[in-house]
């Protein structure tokens, strides 16, 4: 697994928010992480998700595009509008060049198509916490206690 920057030096566990209205998926993923350095949260719907992100500390974003009340695509732009961009990732049961393009527009990490292999989603994840949790931010943004936002300087450019 990735060791986590200092950030988290003295944090056993970051948090996982796993999305989707499959309990038997949501249980898949969970068992392909372990549960020794995640602490897991589960929602079985869009608004539902949206709920424990105002809730908890959450870390990581796993969301299906298809969820009973809206889509994943749906729940990002939700996290805009709360002023916090966790990073994500979208599960998907029909890959095509509108998800994609439409993922790409939502700043996803990377877009998985189902069924997922449990070796791929584990290193999906641990490039991501590499990528995100290792000091690395990406232009134009800047950490706060929860997750990442965009830098006041970014702010004005827009």
């Amino acid at each position: 697994m990735v060791a986590l920057a200092s950030t988290f030096r003295g944090r056993d566990r970051l948090s996982l928010l796993i999305s989707d209205q499959d309990e038997a998926a949501r249980e898949a993923l969970k068992r392909c992480l372990g549960s020794n350095r995640w602490e897991f949260h589960e929602a079985g719907s869009g608004r539902e998700a949206m709920h424990i992100m105002r809730q908890h500390v959450v870390h990581v974003l796993v969301s299906a595009v298809e969820l009973p009340d809206t889509t994943g695509f749906d729940v990002a732009h939700g996290l805009r509008r709360l002023d916090h961009w966790v990073p994500f990732i979208l599960t998907v049961s029909e890959l095509n060049k509108e998800v994609l393009l439409r993922a790409l527009l939502a700043r996803a990490f990377t877009v998985i198509q189902k069924p997922i292999d449990g070796w791929l989603f584990r290193s999906t994840v641990d490039h991501l916490v590499g990528r995100w949790y290792e000091g690395n931010a990406p232009p134009g943004w800047e950490r706060d206690r929860r997750s990442w936002r965009r830098s006041a300087r970014e702010e004005e450019l827009l």
